[in-house]
């Protein structure tokens, strides 16, 4: 195997967001460099200027350079995606800041359901009372009611013609704009939330991982959840 395919499969290794944070790196620590070094460069600008008309073998240098800090990041990114997400160990100290930021998270995720339902009503009054500028009966309206609220003893004591003309009505369609989108941001809010309040996580970036593996394992199965899940945190671990 050559060094041209070593090379490529190196690079093939490499996650795309691993060569940001590397690029940014170098990139500072070459100016800097530059600075300190070149005396006509007395600003940032002028310092660019400088890395600009280097030779062949400071391009190689920079970009041997850029391929070994994208290795180091992408070799810590994994780690610091679940530092991020709240996995801090079983350490005294961590578990008692585990545990505030979780009830921290816990009124967060009370709140914000208060928040959806008082969305979700006014939409939906707003909703009856343009079906009342319809002219439609305050059976059916009420009967729409219910059937959104899922309150199904509610609907047994409708006669069926009135089940059916409710049955027919698309609320979110008729709400009006301005609730409906009060809502819409609620409700997209709270699907960061894992839906059982016991998966609670430090963090609002952990909240949202764990509900997205929720849901990717009721599409795709746990194991291919469990293996997109590690390629969103490092591709070379599956290889």
């Amino acid at each position: 195997m050559g060094l041209s395919q070593v090379l490529g499969r190196v690079l093939e290794q490499l996650s795309v967001t691993a060569w940001l944070p590397a690029a940014v790196l170098v990139g500072t620590v070459a100016v800097i460099i530059e600075l300190n070094t070149n005396d006509e460069a007395d600003s940032v600008i002028e310092a660019i200027g400088g890395l600009a008309s280097v030779g062949s073998g400071g391009v190689f240098v920079l970009a041997f350079s850029l391929v070994i800090a994208t290795t180091m990041t992408q070799s810590a990114e994994f780690s610091a995606i679940r530092l991020l997400e709240g996995y801090w160990g079983t350490g005294s100290a961590s578990a008692l800041v585990c545990d505030l930021l979780i009830r921290r998270q816990k009124r967060k995720r009370k709140q914000l359901k208060k928040r959806v339902d008082n969305a979700k009503e006014k939409a939906l009054n707003s909703a009856c009372q343009e079906w009342k500028r319809w002219g439609l009966p305050g059976a059916v309206r009420a009967a729409a009611w219910s059937a959104v609220v899922g309150d199904e003893p509610d609907m047994r004591g409708y006669t069926a013609h009135t089940r059916e003309t409710a049955s027919e009505l698309k609320w979110r369609k008729d709400a009006a704009p301005e609730k409906l989108h009060r809502l819409s941001a609620c409700e997209q809010r709270w699907q960061s939330f894992p839906e059982d309040k016991s998966r609670l996580m430090p963090t609002h970036l952990g909240n949202i991982s764990w509900q997205s593996r929720v849901r990717c394992a009721c599409s795709f199965g746990k194991v291919l959840a469990w293996r997109l899940y590690v390629l969103v945190g490092s591709t070379c671990c599956l290889r």
